[in-house]
């Protein structure tokens, strides 16, 4: 449900509320020899341990027990094109956003869950009963790559597929653009931010709500992607200067900073429109691309994880350096 109010000429006043529900997909929910459901042995760090490493069986994979997703959304915002100032363009979304029941695993952090019990205690059952121990050592999943024997499992953890309780998050987003024409060509100027002002998460509904915005693998607390263009005569240019701030490494002990991240793209172009002669060069735009300009490396983060790319944070920066693309585009 949405309204929209105008109060004034070039100013829209607008809301929304709204609902959703997803099921969980077929292939979340097939377990067995034939999915990725298993079970292994592993040896994590654990300051709760006089050696400071525990032997775990890891639970990993899909879940048959899975249920829906829910959530709940409320924007409020505005947009303003005034009269007095043609080509300026300015608007702003607050959003209120929880989800229910989201299904998520813990893989990310395989090898530092321990070291994060107080978030993930829901996962972690500690000092197992030792038939539910030689249970999972019965399994003919279970994979036993380092070795345990049942009495040297500390913990089992359950890294599978889960509908955890409750993920609730708030901020604003905001978009302003300025566009105006000199004898030199036209020039256009961008600005979008995204601005989190809240990003928190429960694994189950009764458990706590645990912040984790600006931490590894979760949203940055800011980020933004300005821009500049300039066209003349079929040719254009257009920098792009992307920005995401910096983080916390709160995996690490102690917890390090992991840095902001700034990169630039830059666009050339060229639309031969109706300039030229023969027919079939007509409308063809020559356009490249450039990614990561300046080559700039992702900020360094101790990532750990065996199954994911070390030593960058992928939720929020890439290891793809300069990139360049040239594109041909013909319209009939």
């Amino acid at each position: 449900m949405g309204a929209v109010w105008s109060p004034l000429p070039g100013l829209d006043l607008r809301g929304t509320f709204g609902t959703s529900f997803k099921a969980p997909i077929l292939g979340d929910l097939v377990t067995g020899s034939s999915s990725f459901s298993s079970l292994i042995d592993l040896i994590v760090e654990d300051p709760a341990s006089p050696s400071g490493f525990t032997n775990i069986i890891a639970l990993v994979g899909n879940n048959s027990d899975l249920g829906p997703e829910e959530a709940r959304s409320w924007t409020v915002g505005f947009e303003f094109d005034p009269e007095w100032l043609s080509g300026f363009h300015i608007e702003a979304t607050y959003f209120d956003i929880e989800i229910k029941n989201r299904v998520r695993n813990a893989v990310n952090v395989l090898f530092t869950i321990l070291k994060q019990e107080g978030r993930f205690a829901p996962r972690i059952t500690r000092n197992p009963d030792p038939e539910a121990v030689q249970a999972l050592f019965n399994d003919p999943n279970f994979r036993n790559i380092f070795g345990s024997r049942p009495e040297d499992i500390g913990a089992i953890v359950d890294f599978r597929l889960k509908n955890i309780g409750k993920i609730r998050t708030e901020g604003i987003d905001l978009t302003a653009s300025y566009g105006f024409d000199t004898d030199f060509g036209r020039f256009d100027f961008a600005i979008n931010v995204s601005l989190f002002t809240q990003f928190k998460q429960s694994e189950t509904p009764t458990a706590p709500l645990f912040d984790i915005l600006d931490t590894v693998r979760n949203p940055a607390d800011w980020r933004m992607r300005d821009s500049v263009s300039w066209s003349r005569n079929g040719f254009s240019a257009t920098a792009f200067v992307n920005y995401v701030d910096n983080m916390t490494d709160n995996e690490s002990t102690p917890a390090r900073k992991v840095n902001s991240w700034a990169t630039i793209d830059l666009q050339l172009a060229y639309d031969t429109g109706e300039n030229a002669a023969s027919p079939w060069l007509r409308h063809l735009v020559f356009s490249i691309s450039v990614q990561n300009l300046l080559d700039d490396d992702p900020p360094f983060f101790n990532n750990n994880n065996p199954n994911a790319a070390l030593g960058f944070d992928p939720q929020n920066a890439s290891a793809l350096n300069r990139f360049v693309a040239f594109q041909l585009t013909k319209k009939f």
